[in-house]
């Protein structure tokens, strides 16, 4: 089963960014997926890691990354929905934004950013997409 984990302890985090082959952020709070029978998800195929930082701004998203050698937009999906609810439903932040480049451009619009004219920045009001997904991503997902 597919398991989203929160990464509670720094010595793992910093684990997970290793292997997977990107920055460690000692200031940034992560979640990883796994593919385990397990219930709590401590044992198994490592899937994807995402490090994300809360600020004055809002929240931005600093990596989404399969770890080498999988493959699984579902567990891209998965782990950015995850931290998306936890941003709107418990933290009350509005808007997160992602750089290009901190995660493939396909899964960037699919979760429904938009690029902010100009720059390499994509954005999404969390608040209005979980007021009904459906009708955000319809009018605003980008082609």
């Amino acid at each position: 089963m597919l398991i989203i984990r929160k990464v509670l302890d720094r010595a793992l985090q910093k684990d997970l960014c290793e292997s997977c082959g990107v920055q460690y952020l000692e200031n940034a709070m992560a979640y990883y997926a796994v593919e385990s029978d397990d219930p709590n998800g401590t044992n198994g195929k490592r899937l994807a890691l995402l490090q994300f930082t809360i600020g004055p701004g809002g929240a931005k998203f600093e990596n989404v990354t399969a770890f080498p050698g999988v493959n699984d937009p579902e567990a891209m999906i998965l782990i950015s929905r995850t931290a998306m609810e936890f941003l709107n439903a418990a933290c009350r932040i509005e808007h997160l934004r992602i750089e290009k480049g901190a995660a493939e451009e396909i899964l960037i619009k699919t979760l429904g950013f938009k690029k902010r004219e100009g720059l390499d920045v994509y954005d999404i009001n969390l608040e209005e997409f979980y007021r009904s997904p459906c009708d955000y991503l319809a009018e605003n997902r980008e082609r």
